[in-house]
């Protein structure tokens, strides 16, 4: 099973004393444009620390994709702690496709921008 490595770059401008959240990492399918992508792996970092400008590494097993299929990430940090998306919290909005060379040993790790919604 395929291995990803990556970090999720926090913003530059969090405010100082940001308190620490939860971060949901999720490799999902998305091949197709006309369905809810399903979620093939994920990984949960509790109390993760927020500093401006900073950098959370995480990694996690990924099945290999079917012939066809596209794997990509998503990421949410929970600030609110909610479990849910709201106002306030960062997510990903650029697409990060996940596969072949990013999943390979020795591989650089790949970098997850987020941005705060």
């Amino acid at each position: 099973m395929p291995r990803v490595f990556g970090e999720v770059a926090l913003p530059a401008d969090l405010p100082p004393g940001t308190p620490s959240s939860t971060v949901l990492i999720e490799v999902r399918d998305v091949s197709l444009s006309d369905a809810p992508a399903p979620v093939v792996a994920s990984t949960v970092i509790e109390d993760a620390p927020l500093e401006s400008g900073g950098r959370i590494p995480f990694e996690l097993d990924i099945p290999e994709p079917e012939p066809g299929h596209d794997l990509g990430l998503r990421v949410h940090v929970d600030r609110t702690g909610s479990g849910t998306t709201t106002p306030g919290d960062l997510l990903n909005t650029v697409a990060v496709h996940v596969a072949g060379p990013l999943a390979r040993p020795g591989s650089s790790p790949v970098v997850v921008p987020v941005t705060q919604i």
